[in-house]
This record gives C-alpha cells, sequence and structure tokens, in this order.
C-alpha cells in the first residue's frame, strides 16, 4: 500500500501552543528520538538477523557494496541499514495506543538505495508497518514495490494517516516498524526524522477553557479542530452527539 504523502509537521502544528494555561495536552509524540540526534538508538529497538546490520551515520559511514557515504538527512545523524549477504534489519518503537482518538499522523525521511535489479515483495524491499502485540503485520504504511526507482537519494518524505488503525486498537500495544529485507544485492535504507503524532478529544470541559480549545488540532491538517471555545465545551457536554467544526 502506498503512502498518503501528507505534508504536516512537528514544527507546522505548533500554532501557538506556547502560554495557554488550560489544562488541554497539544498532539502528543509517541517516538522518542525519532531525529537520531543522540548520535544513538535510544529509544529504538533495533532488530537484525541474517547478514550485516543498522548504523548511527554521521556521514561517514561507507556500507559494504557499491553505495558509499552519504550525510545525514538532517542535523548530525541518522540510522542505515547494511549487509554483505541476505539480511532482516528493523527499527522499532512500541507504544500503546491511548483513548479518544482523534487523529494520527506517522511521518519520516528517508533514502532508499536498491543495488539489486528489481524490487521484491517481500525479500527486497522497504516497508513501514503497524505490528500488534504477537508480531502480526495489522496495517502497512508504505513498502517499496517492483517498478519503483531503485536509488532514491531523496531524502524522501513521506507519511501515512494511521487514524482509523490506532482507534481500532484502543488500550493495545503496538508497534511501528521500519524494515529492510535484502536477499538479491545490497540495499541500504536510511531513516531520519521519524514522527507518530496523535491528537486527542478532550473529555472534561476545563479543557477548553483558557484557550485550551485551540491545542485541539487535526494532525493529518494542521487544522485547529473547534472553531471556538464554546464548540468546545458543546462537544465534551453532549459526550460527542454535538461534533466539533471540524471533525
Amino acid at each position: 500500500m502506498r503512502n498518503h504523502w501528507l505534508n504536516v509537521s512537528v514544527a507546522s502544528l505548533s500554532i501557538s501552543l506556547v502560554g495557554f494555561a488550560a489544562v488541554a495536552a497539544p498532539p502528543s509524540e509517541m517516538i522518542t528520538n525519532g531525529d537520531f540526534e543522540t548520535g544513538t538508538f535510544f529509544g529504538w529497538t533495533t532488530v537484525n538477523s541474517g547478514s550485516g546490520g543498522t548504523v548511527i551515520n554521521d556521514g561517514t559511514f561507507v556500507p559494504p557494496g557499491p553505495g558509499g557515504a552519504l550525510p545525514p538527512i538532517s542535523g548530525a545523524f541518522d540510522a542505515m541499514t547494511f549487509q554483505g549477504g541476505p539480511g532482516l534489519h528493523m527499527f522499532r518503537q512500541s507504544f500503546v495506543v491511548p483513548a479518544n482518538i482523534h487523529s494520527a499522523a506517522l511521518n519520516w525521511n528517508d533514502r532508499v538505495r536498491n543495488h539489486a535489479g528489481v524490487y521484491s515483495d517481500p525479500n527486497q524491499e522497504w516497508r513501514v508497518v503497524i505490528r500488534d502485540v504477537g508480531g502480526t503485520i495489522i496495517h502497512e504504511a508504505f513498502s517499496t514495490s517492483p517498478g519503483d526507482p531503485l536509488i532514491q537519494i531523496g531524502p524522501n518524505a513521506r507519511a501515512d494517516d494511521i487514524t482509523a488503525v490506532l482507534q481500532a486498537n484502543v488500550g493495545q500495544l503496538l508497534t511501528v516498524s521500519f524494515e529492510q529485507q535484502d536477499n538479491l544485492s545490497f540495499f541500504n535504507a536510511t531513516l531520519d526524522d521519524a514522527s507518530l503524532l496523535i491528537s486527542q478529544l478532550p473529555t472534561d470541559k476545563d479543557e477548553c477553557k483558557k484557550d485550551g480549545w485551540m491545542t485541539f488540532i487535526n494532525v493529518i491538517t494542521g487544522e485547529q479542530i473547534f472553531k471556538n471555545q464554546g464548540d468546545c465545551v458543546s462537544f465534551v457536554a453532549t459526550k460527542g452527539k454535538n461534533p466539533p467544526a471540524n471533525y
């Protein structure tokens, strides 16, 4: 499944949130160290099988094969896969899905360098999936496909609307997994600026007061969910029967 190419960034969601005294909360970031600027895999679980592994790249790492070194996608560091033979390499983070989700967006930047002559599903591809606690894929946010350009230096800004899949799994432990698999030739996938933003709806009218209503943002479009405080209070008071103006 191809991604939806959303154009919302964390920066665009700031929308003057500073200074609000309400108990309302802005969208929540579920990924830790998504930009790898700690210079480590802090917050991440890396899983490697077969040949090769994953590495924090500062622009000097030269992977096996014909790829050569590349500067980080942004900042001082990104993360890269490498191999000398068939392998599977994953960057993962797990989270518990909260209740009252309004919208949820998964965003990341990548580079793709497939030195085989073709993509093959699943043994020669770069994919982004959500897995349940048992490891089963419940959603595919992105994958390369036969016919796609083999070399995509980009950097490529990608995103997917994962609202529905999270709303269907409230309270569950899910894992977002960035995966590169290969058994045909060298394949270097680079990841940076990973973000999973979740916007929740208010459950208490006090969250709407003191401009708190303005903190509720649709993370897919970047728009405010409520048109004013009254719209927000009405939603809470009717337990959602009066939907927000921009629901």
